[in-house]
């Protein structure tokens, strides 16, 4: 159906939207108030997005970017690490079998060099373990290099960040064994001082170290 204010110029459709009571509804929607600006986020949540448990055909796995543990391009921990172990121990110690710790890189630069470097973390991070009563015989390290990709094609500097990783695989496990969950969703003032060191931490390099000769 055709309304008055279709087919009468300006004038009078401006009367015709006050006679009908629709003039207070423009107003109010040409007049309404912005949304506010989202709040900054919380250190502790930041850091429960970088490391996750899933259920996996193989078992459970704990997956943590290696913002959390490493240095860029460096087997060197990073000043977050000990204190990011330290709150995920409930989970190694719930392990009934063996935990195997994978080293992963994203594909940029040379393979031999990223099968090295992923090989020398997984080493790193299994030795912190056994400094955690881990018994020795239970923990495998396997250098994964850039074989096993989270993100592919790594299209943006994004993908390459997730392929950068470490992750602990617990055959036999499922997440709800491990209690993973809870540790997920906790946020007590151990997550929180994870976050801001990761927050002081300074950026990645653009480029890894040259390989030795």
């Amino acid at each position: 159906m055709t309304t008055p204010s279709q087919l009468a110029p300006a004038a009078t459709r401006r009367a015709w939207l006050a006679c009908s009571g629709l003039a207070p509804l423009v107003l109010l929607a040409a007049c309404s108030t912005p949304a506010p600006a989202p709040a900054p986020p919380d250190p502790s949540l930041d850091v429960r997005r970088r490391f996750r448990f899933e259920d996996t055909p193989e078992g459970a796995r704990l997956v943590l970017e290696e913002s959390i543990l490493f240095e860029f391009g460096r087997a060197d921990f990073a000043g977050a690490a000990l204190d990011a172990l330290d709150a995920l121990r409930p989970a190694f110690e719930r392990a009934r079998g063996a935990i195997i710790v994978e080293g992963h890189t994203d594909g940029v630069g040379n393979s031999a060099f990223n099968l090295d470097l992923s090989r020398r973390r997984a080493e790193r991070v299994r030795e912190e373990l056994v400094k955690r009563r881990i018994a020795p015989e239970r923990i495998t390290a396997r250098a994964m290099g850039a074989s096993r990709p989270r993100r592919s094609p790594e299209a943006t500097e994004q993908d390459r960040r997730l392929n950068r990783r470490a992750e602990f695989l617990f055959p036999g496990e499922t997440v709800a064994s491990l209690g993973g969950r809870e540790l997920e969703s906790q946020s007590d003032a151990r997550l929180g001082q994870i976050g801001r060191l990761l927050d002081d931490a300074p950026p990645e390099r653009a480029e890894r170290p040259a390989p030795k000769p």
